[in-house]
């Protein structure tokens, strides 16, 4: 599922030298854009992946992206039902340069299903580990893939499934 909510600013908070007012009118107003554009629908189960992309003309660095999209990111766990630290969402932050004075947020919330082909990366602390779920046939190729790189005929190995790209390289001595 995709929504895309327009106007909506998301702005760097740490960042934002501004009364503790309009920082609280500002978490409002996103959690209500927020809860306008998603209650119409049927939230997913989780496991998830929700991806929240802020659309803006500059763009932020990661820490201040991540804390841009905090009172979207509360508002999206609430449609969900879980709490924002709940292991079995994958939460994403990225951004999109638009043309100037064009902002908006979207919003991808990807159910996870460990019974099909694709691949999630989680958080767990500092750990992050990506799980991957291939049929049989995909299994193999990967697997050769893997072997010629052990025999040294290809220098890495390369599995891309959606949004997720597990690159593996071979050092250049034993071990």
């Amino acid at each position: 599922m995709i929504v895309e909510i327009p106007g909506l600013r998301l702005v760097s908070e740490a960042n934002a030298h501004e009364h503790h007012w309009l920082r609280v009118k500002r978490a409002e107003a996103h959690n209500d854009a927020v809860d306008l554009h998603l209650r119409p629908r049927r939230a997913p189960a989780p496991p998830a992946v929700v991806t929240i992309t802020r659309l803006a003309p500059g763009s932020l660095d990661s820490d201040n992206l991540q804390g841009s999209a905090k009172h979207v990111r509360d508002g999206i766990a609430r449609w969900l039902g879980v709490d924002d630290r709940d292991p079995r969402v994958t939460w994403r932050v990225a951004q999109r340069q638009t043309k100037r004075g064009v902002y908006g947020v979207r919003i991808e919330v990807r159910a996870w299903d460990p019974r099909r082909v694709g691949a999630r990366v989680v958080a767990e602390g500092a750990v992050q580990r990506v799980e991957v779920v291939l049929g049989p046939d995909a299994l193999r190729a990967w697997g050769a893939s893997l072997l010629a790189m052990a025999e040294g005929a290809r220098p890495d190995s390369r599995l891309a499934l959606g949004d997720v790209e597990i690159a593996v390289r071979a050092t250049g001595g034993a071990g």
